[in-house]
Order: structure tokens, then sequence, then C-alpha cells
């Protein structure tokens, strides 16, 4: 790729859904990029730059909330399972884990969905992932083991009471179906304003 090609692919990426507010700021960037004689790669770095500093401001509530909900929800769950697990019988102790495995990041998928419809990528894989991670990062210290002893390199492992990818791909599946139902709410909300 030459650099002039990198630059506008650099200068694409950092004006393409600029934040509310700011496209006359990305519009002005994005002339300024096509009436410069040289230095196009800098200069769209510098755009790129500013953009996400827009973003992060923007979106600074959501990146924190999406860092802590999945755990939180997650923390939560186990805090039900826990007080439930002498109350009732073993199986259906299993069952309720399994479906309260499932619901929480659903819910939580949809809740941060709606409030940020255009990030579904992001949305479902921080609830679907980092749950999952920080759940093994806690394991590892209690146990004094590394983390790959928890999840990725046992081969019996599960995860809701799968095969490791197949409780995966189910936890995925979950959180996408949660995303997409809460973007469709998102859309129509801000339809509607």
């Amino acid at each position: 790729m030459t650099p002039s090609r990198l630059a506008r692919a650099i200068m694409h990426l950092a004006v393409r859904r600029p934040p509310r507010g700011r496209e006359d700021w990305a519009l002005a960037m994005t002339r300024e990029f096509e009436a410069a004689e040289h230095n196009h790669l800098s200069w769209a770095l510098g755009c790129l730059g500013a953009t996400a500093t827009w973003r992060l401001r923007t979106d600074a509530i959501y990146l924190i909330t999406l860092l802590i909900v999945p755990v939180l929800l997650e923390n939560l769950g186990v805090m039900i399972s826990f007080s439930w697990h002498r109350s009732i019988p073993r199986d259906t102790l299993v069952t309720v884990l399994t479906a309260e495995a499932l619901v929480w990041p659903f819910l939580a998928s949809v809740v941060l969905s709606a409030y940020r419809p255009h990030n579904l990528i992001l949305t479902v894989a921080a609830v679907a992932l980092i749950p999952l991670f920080a759940m093994d990062v806690i394991a590892s210290f209690m146990f004094g083991e590394p983390i790959t002893v928890f999840w990725w390199l046992n081969p019996k492992a599960t995860l809701y009471m799968a095969p490791p990818l197949v409780g995966l791909a189910a936890l995925l599946g979950v959180c996408h179906f949660g995303a997409m139902l809460g973007a469709s709410i998102g859309r129509r909300r801000t339809h509607t304003v």
C-alpha cells in the first residue's frame, strides 16, 4: 500500500462517524486533507488522533459501563447461585446455573446496545469475554495457578456444562442476539427523539 492510499484509508477511518456536534469539524478536516499538497499521512494521523479523543470523551461513560457491568452481573449471578445451592436439588441447581449464566450476558448486551446501538461488536466481545477472563484471573490468583490452567489449555474445562468452544459459541450467540435486540431498541429510540 502506498503512503497516499494509507493516508486516505486513515482519513476515511478518522471521519467515518464523528460524534454528534463534530460533523462540521470532520468535514473541515477532510477538505484540509484534500487541499494539502504534502504530508498527507501526518495530517491523516493527526485527524485520527483528534477524532479518537472526541470519541473517548463522548463514549467515556459507555466504555466504563462496558468494563464494569458484565463483571458486576457475573458476580451477582455467582452470589445468587451460592445463596441457592443449599436450598435446591443439585440437578435443578445445574439447570438454574446454566440458564442464569446466559441470562445475565443477554440482559447486559440488550442494555448496553440500547445505549450505544452502533457498537455491536465491541458490546458482544466485552460482555462475553470480560467476565470469562475476569473469573479466570480471580481463580488464578486464588489458587496460585497460571490463568491457562482454568480454561484455555485445560481439555477438561467446561463452560455452561459444554465443551469450552461450544460454550463460548453459545455465549457469543446469546450476547449477539441480545445486542441486536438492544440495538433495534436504541435505534428506534433515537429516531423518535
